[in-house]
């Protein structure tokens, strides 16, 4: 069966002729959606959450480790107390993002999925990509929060925070960009040990 793409301003549809064709295309189109929110919702709530709230930084640590007891939630406490007294976007972006994929490699085990890869004859051991281990979630948590996942921090359709980042692709981050990474990282600690 053919896909085909409705453009919205004119009503016209044209058919994808391929399956990269359609992941880019739904990659601009979930770009689009998250921008919009981010600017609209997103950013203006985490940004006064604190001041509307009296958030203290105890209190913030003890919800934090509510959810998730491990080491990372130390790294995103850092990261959001930072960022809410005004500290450089990109600093508050670079604590969150170790942060989140120790949380996805914790995540993915959980559900079976190794992590690493052993080694086998020349190839050496290693840890599996944080795409890899996004891909081998697909049925195993849900779907609308993996693709959340894979553009925030690592679709070349998407934002791909994680790889332009961490690879100097991109020198600094935005507080549209902490917001996404935030947003990610809370969701992880709160994801359920495994999926009913």
């Amino acid at each position: 069966m053919s896909q085909h793409l409705v453009n919205v301003d004119s009503g016209h549809a044209r058919t994808l002729d391929s399956e990269d064709e359609f992941d880019w295309e739904l990659g601009q189109i979930e770009l689009r959606r998250f921008q919009d929110e981010a600017d609209l919702l997103l950013v203006p709530v985490l940004t006064h959450l604190p001041v509307r709230h009296r958030i203290e930084r105890g209190a913030l640590r003890a919800w934090l480790r509510e959810h998730h007891e491990g080491d990372e939630c130390a790294l995103i406490e850092e990261s959001l107390w930072r960022w809410w007294n005004g500290d450089d976007d990109t600093v508050c972006a670079l604590l969150l993002i170790p942060a989140i994929e120790s949380l996805v490699q914790h995540r993915a085990e959980q559900r079976g999925i190794a992590v690493t890869s052993p080694a086998v004859g020349r190839r050496r051991a290693g840890f599996k990509s944080l795409g890899d281990l996004l891909a081998s979630l697909s049925n195993r948590m849900d779907e609308s929060w993996r693709r959340y996942l894979l553009c925030v921090l690592v679709s070349e359709y998407g934002l791909n925070l994680r790889n332009d980042l961490c690879h100097g692709i991109r020198l600094s981050a935005s507080s549209r960009d902490v917001a996404a990474l935030v947003i990610a990282a809370l969701h992880l600690i709160r994801m359920p040990d495994a999926e009913p």
